[in-house]
């Protein structure tokens, strides 16, 4: 489930217009703003994913390379026990000449 809010576009779902945290798009942006998309997957998460709250999530951009490393830690409500998940973003997208 926690995959699932993060990878999805905010509208894509039908009849949940705000679900999503849209990492994919953030991708291609010039210099994101890492302590709003913080914000935001933490809103998500308490919103959406009650059975967990978040403990750290610790974002890694390298714009020259179009790369995003997101390290997200996380505790079970119910029994206290923690977990954590971590995606890898990376842009194999090379403009080529003509030629």
């Amino acid at each position: 489930n926690l995959i699932n809010l993060l990878l999805t576009e905010p509208g894509e779902r039908i009849n949940e217009p705000n679900f999503g945290v849209g990492l994919k798009k953030i991708l291609f942006e010039q210099n994101p703003n890492i302590e709003i998309l913080k914000e935001k997957i933490n809103n998500q998460i308490e919103f959406y994913l009650p059975l967990i709250s978040l403990s750290n999530v610790n974002i890694n951009f390298v714009d020259d390379e179009h790369k995003l490393y997101i390290l997200i830690s996380y505790i079970f409500n119910l029994d206290n026990s923690t977990d954590a998940i971590q995606l890898n973003f990376n842009s194999s997208y090379i403009p080529r000449g003509n030629g």
